[in-house]
């Protein structure tokens, strides 16, 4: 059983932070789950990043596959965590569990519904703005949600699966 974490966005706006994916990849590590990251040729250095920060190997096949092999992996992973971008819309349609991450896009919008599925996003005035660019000085919405949200929907949606 593997873990599947996609950092990648088609707008930098709409992805998490560094050390967030790395605490989580770090919590699955410390678990003895094995971490795969994928993404796009374009995205090689946000894997890049996550490979120095964590305490055990992980396996960065970002910018490696092509879509009908990412789908082939995505179909057998036991969990897939991924900000609002494509690999999430593919593991939906592939029926696996499935953790989103949202910031500035509207998750009843672009989000999926279901047993399989747990979005995690600070719940804020500004959000969802829905907009190209932050108005703020920084990106509240994603810069300051906490991994800890994150684990948490990972864990439930985890359990919920296993007992199903």
């Amino acid at each position: 059983s593997f873990i599947v974490i996609a950092r990648g966005a088609g707008s930098s706006l709409k992805r998490w932070t560094l050390s967030g994916f790395t605490q989580v990849a770090n919590y699955f590590l410390r678990e003895g789950k094995q971490v795969v990251l994928v993404g796009e040729q374009n995205e090689h250095d946000l894997g890049k990043e996550i490979v120095l920060n964590v305490i055990k190997p992980v396996v960065n096949l970002i910018g490696g596959l092509t879509l009908r092999e990412v789908a082939g992996l995505l179909s057998e992973a036991s969990l897939v965590i991924a900000n609002d971008s494509a690999i999430m819309h593919l593991a939906h349609e592939l029926e696996r569990p499935v953790v989103s991450v949202f910031g500035p896009t509207n998750e009843d919008k672009y989000g999926q519904r279901g047993s399989e599925r747990r979005t995690v996003r600070l719940h804020l005035d500004c959000t969802p703005c829905e907009q190209a660019q932050c108005r703020l000085e920084r990106r509240v919405c994603l810069d300051d949600l906490p991994a800890s949200s994150v684990i948490q929907a990972c864990e439930e949606l985890l359990n919920h699966h296993a007992t199903h």
